[in-house]
């Protein structure tokens, strides 16, 4: 519970939003009017009599007023500094530390999901986490600790697939007097020339009655920090919250890239209008070219695939999407250069497929589950060490002479636990993924590759369910994306207990609500969905094919009415995964529009004839 309390500060306006006090009588512009007892740091001496200077931040910046009245409905941060160190209060999230520097600086941007701060040589970034579904128990606080935070960081198979290494032995200590459990991991990046922060450092602190609640900190540092660290760790403390967190960022600033051809600038300005969208459908992944076998039966079966759309739905397809991973284990993969020629080479305006290529980061089809115990490798620290460089430039020359616009889409569904470059497999620190995306995009633009728009592209619901691996704590920044990719898939295995279209992408949306001011700017794709019609795997193979039928009506229904709904004037390209996903021999989900299910082929072919009235197509 919020404790309830009314504060007042009453401070001198400084350019800086800085107050201090040189002890002595209290005044009414004395910062200590909000310094509390709880907030002592004994260990390093911080207290009410030896705090010298203190910066607050309230709702979205450093307070310059004379005299406020804190909410507890706005965030409220403080930064109270002592002769050689910094207190560090988060009272919208309930907690305070100390850090060695009292220069340290501070990053609210993402208050909602972490804060940031960067002293001495490191960044350090801490967040709130009360997520767990699990349940407030101790068996439930174990299985979320092994499932989505350690399942990694402690297994020393996976540092050795990683050219990764422990620093220190892992250790667990218990502060008696603040009743609270620290987790720490310490750990290096090996052959880190290209990697200004290697020396990883994450602990894991907890209330040891408490297990649905905790508090991860991440410091990354040029050098081995591991002893600052602990300090820091010990020096926390759990306090009342008071306030809330929320994102700062505003809507973000759309930077379209200056490299651009005329073909992919105006493509992307249809894209902007929000006037028009374009439909695809993906069933297969196009091969490269050192695979002419493979490619050549794999581009009649698209073909075959095409005309059917078109004689069953009256429908010509209008982005044509694949998939390419680095490789397959040994095996390196490549642009599939002669594919895309033969199936694609649209522009938005002249009758042919736009290609959506989709590329990740590994080299095992992203089988990191938790019950893949041999092979732990990803590519990301590879990226980053800069090893795939040549590769890249390769890909970055295929692309440039393919000519035609690209929606690129890097490393989707990163805020999971199913990716090889998702936040678990990266040591809790998503800016290991931003890391990779940047190299590639620098690698792009330095090879003049003038056809690709970049799509960001995170799952609706983050799993880990958490604070630290949000889909805008993945966001590379504004100088790297152009548009938004959303995916969130229906299932459908079970009859009664689903989410229509209106409620997975309308106005009521969680997709809709959690982008539409952030991503105000700039255009959305659905880049990948599905509705399923019931998998052999939980029951009859096709038994709800109704209530899918229905789902599709009602998504063409709100794509239809896109001038009046705000949730669907975002959206301008949309692509069907139209495939199955298989457990064994028996389908899981059956998102496969098979031709037996004949009421769903209707009701795509009247959803597509009602957009077409509309001219959106």
């Amino acid at each position: 519970m919020k404790k309830l309390l009314k504060s007042f500060l009453l401070f001198s306006l400084l350019t800086s939003g800085l107050v201090s006090c040189n002890g002595g009588e209290l005044m009414n512009n004395d910062f200590r009017h909000v310094y509390k007892d709880i907030y002592d740091d004994p260990s390093n001496n911080i207290t009410n009599k030896t705090i010298k200077e203190a910066k607050v931040f309230y709702d979205e910046d450093y307070i310059d007023d004379f005299t406020i009245e804190l909410s507890d409905k706005k965030d409220i941060k403080y930064e109270f500094k002592s002769e050689n160190h910094l207190r560090f209060v988060n009272s919208s999230d309930g907690y305070a530390l100390t850090l060695p520097d009292k220069d340290a600086t501070f990053d609210y941007s993402l208050s909602l999901y972490r804060t940031r701060t960067t002293f001495n040589d490191s960044i350090l970034t801490i967040s709130y986490e009360h997520s767990s579904p699990y349940g407030n128990t101790k068996t439930g606080w174990e299985t979320y600790l092994n499932e989505w935070l350690i399942r990694y960081i402690d297994n020393p198979k996976f540092l050795e697939d990683n050219s990764l290494e422990y620093v220190k032995p892992k250790s667990k200590t218990t502060n008696k007097e603040l009743n609270l459990e620290i987790q720490t991991f310490s750990i290096l990046i090996k052959d880190n020339d290209e990697i200004s922060h290697p020396y990883y450092n994450i602990s894991i602190i907890r209330n040891r009655k408490e297990y649905i609640k905790f508090y991860l900190l991440v410091q990354k540092s040029k050098t081995n920090r591991y002893d600052e660290h602990i300090n820091i760790a010990k020096s926390f403390r759990i306090i009342d919250d008071f306030g809330r967190s929320y994102l700062h960022t505003g809507s973000l600033e759309l930077k379209e890239n200056p490299l651009w051809n005329e073909e992919t600038r105006n493509y992307f300005n249809k894209m902007k209008n929000f006037n028009t969208f374009d439909f695809g459908f993906f069933r297969f992944s196009l091969p490269g070219d050192n695979e002419p076998e493979l490619r050549d039966s794999t581009i009649q079966k698209v073909i075959d695939d095409t005309k059917w759309y078109k004689d069953n739905m009256d429908y010509d397809v209008e982005i044509l999407p694949t998939y390419t991973h680095l490789g397959f284990y040994d095996k390196d993969t490549y642009f599939p250069y002669m594919a895309t020629f033969n199936l694609a080479q649209g522009n938005g305006f002249n009758n042919k497929p736009v290609l959506q290529y989709t590329l990740q980061y590994t080299r095992n089809n992203n089988n990191v589950s938790i019950w893949n115990k041999d092979n732990n490798f990803t590519p990301i620290y590879d990226v980053i060490r800069g090893k795939y460089d040549d590769y890249f430039r390769e890909l970055a020359t295929q692309l440039r002479e393919y000519h035609k616009p690209v929606l690129f889409r890097l490393n989707n569904e990163m805020n999971t636990d199913w990716t090889s470059y998702s936040g678990m497999m990266s040591l809790l620190d998503p800016d290991i993924f931003i890391l990779g995306w940047r190299r590639l995009y620098d690698i792009f633009n330095e090879m003049k590759v003038y056809n690709c728009i970049w799509i960001f592209n995170p799952v609706a619901d983050t799993c880990p369910y958490s604070s630290w691996s949000e889909d805008m704590c993945y966001m590379p920044g504004i100088d790297y994306v152009q548009a938004l990719g959303v995916t969130r898939y229906e299932m459908l295995n079970d009859g009664e207990n689903y989410l229509t279209f209106a409620q997975g992408y309308g106005e009521t949306s969680a997709i809709y609500n959690k982008n539409k001011k952030t991503w105000a700017n700039y255009p959305w794709i659905i880049s990948e969905f599905g509705c399923g019609s019931g998998g052999s795997n939980s029951g009859e193979l096709y038994r709800n094919q109704e209530q899918q039928a229905a789902w599709v009506r009602q998504m063409f229904d709100y794509f239809s009415n896109k001038e009046n709904l705000d949730c669907m004037k975002r959206y301008t390209g949309v692509v069907w995964f139209n495939c199955n996903d298989v457990v064994g021999d028996l389908i899981e989900n059956a998102l496969y529009i098979d031709p037996v299910l004949t009421d769903t082929v209707a009701a795509f072919k009247e959803g597509f004839k009602k957009i077409k009235d509309k001219n959106y197509l």
